[in-house]
């Protein structure tokens, strides 16, 4: 259209070139107007096709480039890229620094890219890359796509580690058409999210596996917001005293369904999905609430809740525990959250920021499954913790095993000679707590000494419990 209006007024412009230069400046005009036209409609073509922060190609772009490919016969390799924990870059240093960020991984990934591979923007903190070949090349492309990351970020003097997850798809193993790669290579990226595996490639079990999955964990974000979710209480008892000193808050879900869904199946989805920060606020609110009751009634013991990996990484976490303190008058020192080492090594400056902030706020600080990770003792000088919680590993098996009773009586020595708490969990019989009574100052934790109950059967046992006289046993609980 365009070139016909030109062509149209440069035939006129000859004509009345004979009449003076004020008959050619009238046609000036139209020439604009042309002009203006083509460049808008050349800008609406291209923010049709691309990502308006990147410049990458978006998600209309990526469906004409795996169209193009598939109909060329040849293989095609689709490669998708998820941010790991970018929220929390949004929410400490603000969305300006998340965009300069998203500028930065486009360009990595465009570097990183194989020849003839697209790189293009979905949305948010997801990225797709079309690669030419088959399943090989794309796993290969995969690699070098995540290991451009190794290297941190610069971004306003800061120095930023970024972690991606990939999921692989390829034509003609997992499909033939461009909606079917793209949902293949989403499950695979799922897989790859909540395996912890930071690439992975489609395999048909994962469908099965992964559509379970998203209705459970549509299932487990309903109950967080209805509240549906229940607090269970095992005791701490000092084995010394005999008497229970500290509860450990555990949550719980019956689903509707389901029945009883395992911790172990649903901690995982919250983690992978950010429910698990209002999940472990529920589970505050509620404990700190049970808390405040028995305290009033006059037992003088202590809560604890175990946090995720991810809420050491959450700056804003302090505060939120501050408030729920607040709520519900918790004293200093009535409050131990545990955190794993691994947890603590995810992100270590960040953690160490994290914890000392609850600190500052009168929370205790326990290592939960002590001797699992991979940490050296140096932390134990570096990090103000309050509490060493003895991993069930060791602790169960002392009775029969003299390197485990050997490591449990070390860790409890240490322990006590650094001025902590020790807490030895998986007591399930009496000779283990005999042992373990043997060995000093111990609190011991396990089903021989009660199992989780709810709130209501807290009561009894506080009002006569002791480890001679409230025989908490298996039975019991």
């Amino acid at each position: 259209m365009t070139n016909l209006v030109l062509l149209s007024v440069g035939g006129i412009a000859a004509d009345v070139a004979a009449d003076g230069v004020w008959p050619l400046a009238l046609l000036a005009p139209p020439v604009i107007a042309a002009h203006i036209f083509a460049s808008t409609a050349a800008r609406h073509a291209w923010e049709a096709t691309h990502d308006g922060l990147t410049g990458l190609g978006n998600r209309t772009q990526l469906h004409h480039e795996l169209d193009r490919a598939l109909g060329a016969g040849a293989g095609v390799g689709l490669v998708l890229i998820d941010l790991d924990h970018f929220k929390d870059f949004n929410d400490t240093l603000g969305h300006p620094v998340g965009d300069v960020i998203l500028r930065q991984v486009g360009e990595r990934l465009v570097d990183a890219a194989p020849e003839g591979a697209t790189v293009h923007r979905l949305g948010g903190d997801e990225f797709a890359v079309v690669v030419p070949g088959g399943l090989d090349a794309a796993h290969d492309a995969a690699m070098a796509l995540i290991g451009s990351f190794e290297q941190p970020m610069g971004i306003e003097k800061l120095e930023l580690l970024v972690r991606a997850s990939a999921g692989v798809a390829a034509a003609p193993d997992h499909g033939e058409r461009g909606d079917t790669l793209m949902k293949n290579a989403d499950i695979a990226l799922y897989h790859a999210k909540v395996e912890r595996d930071r690439i992975s490639t489609f395999s048909p079990e994962f469908d099965i596996n992964t559509l379970e999955r998203l209705q459970l964990l549509a299932d487990l974000r309903s109950a967080v917001h209805a509240k549906e979710l229940t607090v269970v209480y095992q005791p701490q008892v000092d084995l010394v005293a005999g008497e229970i000193v500290a509860l450990e808050a555990l949550v719980r879900w019956t689903h509707s369904d389901r029945g009883q869904v395992l911790p172990d199946e649903f901690i995982p989805l919250a983690e992978n999905s950010g429910l698990i920060f209002p999940l472990t606020e529920l589970v505050l609110d509620q404990a700190l609430a049970d808390l405040r009751v028995w305290r009033d009634a006059g037992h003088d013991i202590r809560m604890s809740v175990n946090l995720s990996a991810r809420h050491l990484s959450d700056l804003g976490l302090p505060q939120v525990v501050a408030e729920i303190m607040r709520r519900h008058a918790t004293p200093a020192g009535a409050l131990v959250l545990e955190v794993t080492e691994t947890g603590i090594f995810s992100d270590p400056a960040r953690a160490d920021l994290v914890l000392r902030a609850l600190r500052g706020n009168g929370v205790e600080i326990a290592i939960d499954d002590y001797g699992t990770g991979n940490a050296s003792l140096s932390y134990l000088r570096r990090l103000k913790i309050d509490e060493l919680k003895v991993d069930r590993s060791f602790v169960s098996n002392i009775g029969s095993e003299d390197h485990d009773r050997i490591i449990v009586r070390s860790t409890i020595e240490l322990a006590l000679a650094l001025d902590l708490r020790v807490v030895a969990e998986g007591v399930e019989d009496a000779d283990t707590a005999q042992a373990l009574q043997e060995l000093g100052g111990v609190i011991a934790q396990g089903y021989h000494l009660g199992a989780p109950v709810p709130a209501e059967q807290v009561v009894s046992r506080l009002e006569g419990a002791s480890h001679g006289s409230a025989r908490l046993t298996r039975g019991q609980g």
